[in-house]
């Protein structure tokens, strides 16, 4: 019985993982024609799939391609992209919270490069800024970075069960 079972298993994988590289064919087409709300779409499924299947790097890629995407349709505003992420990663298995954490942390900090100028202009406030980053002064842009990357380092024990080979396309 259990030597009929594992081909099957092994068979069902598969066919889903073909399935999600043929919607992954379909989001660069999308993406090709300048068609994002469709390329959006298109990962839904993309992300509901991988997350079932626990390969979480695919799940990743899907879920920060959808909120780029997503982004780009509300007019490509960083400040919109963090705050999709951040909803992202409240409802994120642990499992994939460190990476995405990192991933804040990295578009935090691009953002505040694009912006340090004003950063660097303000002068730092009393009262706590509230959420809308476009507010911050300098030390709070950079102790929210700080604050997710020692968010991300301190699943150490996610991050070493992890393994570096399957975050290849999200590191190039």
């Amino acid at each position: 019985m259990i030597r009929y079972f594992i081909p099957l298993f092994v068979l069902v994988h598969c066919a889903f993982a073909a399935d999600r590289t043929a919607a992954w064919k379909k989001v660069a087409e999308a993406e090709a024609n300048g068609l994002p709300k469709t390329a959006m779409e298109l990962l839904e499924p993309i992300v509901e799939g991988a997350l079932a299947d626990k390969a979480y790097a695919e799940a990743v890629k899907a879920i920060t391609k959808k909120i780029r995407h997503h982004t780009e349709i509300q007019g490509g505003k960083a400040e919109e992209k963090i705050g999709n992420l951040q909803a992202e990663i409240e409802d994120a298995p642990d499992e994939v919270k460190p990476i995405l954490q990192t991933i804040l942390a990295h578009w935090y900090w691009h953002f505040f490069q694009q912006n340090r100028w004003r950063f660097m202009q303000r002068t730092q406030t009393g009262e706590a800024a509230g959420n809308d980053i476009m507010s911050w002064d300098l030390a709070r842009i950079l102790a929210e970075i700080d604050k997710h990357f020692s968010t991300a380092l301190a699943a150490g024990e996610n991050l070493q069960k992890m393994s570096i080979a399957d975050y290849t396309e999200l590191l190039t």
